[in-house]
């Protein structure tokens, strides 16, 4: 059996049906290459199973999967991701490799920067389009698609939920300040009229931990204000309903 094991945001947000799962396992491994799971984090969940963690980086991921895979056709692997399984294209690419080996797949779910985003912003689920990567920009690589999205979601009134760039050769995600001078820039480039410094956005930091930061306020003013460092998300909203202004008021003061 193959387990894939949601490890949550916060830093104890593994559930005890997974900690059960991993005291059972032969071997447990968790996933570095998609997003970082802290130190802290790890030695919580290795004290709670009573063993050792091993680190499956994207080397590991991509040319040793089927290795795994075998693995758990005799015995019993689970392998420990940040956040939510499944949200990654890497491990759907598991989940289909070890299917295909007539190996058992158990899922094992726990919160995601993604719903944790949206709930602590107030906004309307339903009312959120595509979700985008802001990606690092280098001087010869430029990555756009997240501006597209966010023109395509302005233009139908929804939300746009705005992942940073996480780096795993570093271990460290793109932080907000890099993050909303992209989106600026993007906008001078392409023209389009829909960000400016004044425009109003959320952005979401270690969203689970103590050092959780979550601000509601225009581009210029958050470029100049002194936020925290960690995994971050922003949130670029649409017009906002009438319940939604409500809340925001209540939630952001």
């Amino acid at each position: 059996m193959l387990y894939l094991i949601g490890a949550g945001i916060g830093e104890s947000d593994i559930s005890i049906g997974s900690i059960e799962v991993c005291r059972k396992a032969s071997k447990v491994y968790y996933e570095s290459y998609t997003s970082l799971i802290s130190e802290s984090k790890l030695r919580f969940i290795s004290d709670n199973i009573g063993k050792n963690i091993e680190e499956l980086t994207r080397g590991m991921l991509e040319e040793e999967s089927m290795r795994i895979v075998k693995e758990a056709k005799s015995s019993d692997i689970a392998i420990i991701f940040s956040g939510d399984p499944l949200i990654a294209t890497t491990h759907k690419i598991l989940f289909i490799n070890a299917t295909k080996e007539g190996v058992k797949v158990e899922v094992k779910h726990s919160s995601s920067i993604i719903s944790a985003a949206i709930g602590e912003s107030g906004l309307d689920f339903y009312r959120f389009g595509k979700v985008a990567t802001i990606s690092r920009w280098t001087d010869s690589y430029k990555p756009v698609s997240f501006y597209e999205s966010i023109a395509a979601n302005q233009s139908n009134n929804l939300h746009t939920l705005l992942l940073l760039d996480y780096m795993p050769e570093s271990g460290s995600s793109m932080q907000l300040p890099e993050a909303l001078r992209i989106l600026i820039e993007a906008e001078n480039h392409y023209g389009k009229g829909i960000i400016s410094e004044g425009t109003k956005v959320f952005v979401m930091v270690n969203l689970g931990t103590d050092k959780q930061q979550k601000l509601y306020s225009s581009i210029s003013e958050l470029a100049r204000s002194n936020i925290e460092k960690g995994p971050s998300c922003i949130i670029l909203p649409a017009k906002l309903s009438d319940i939604e202004e409500e809340i925001i008021s209540s939630m952001f003061y």
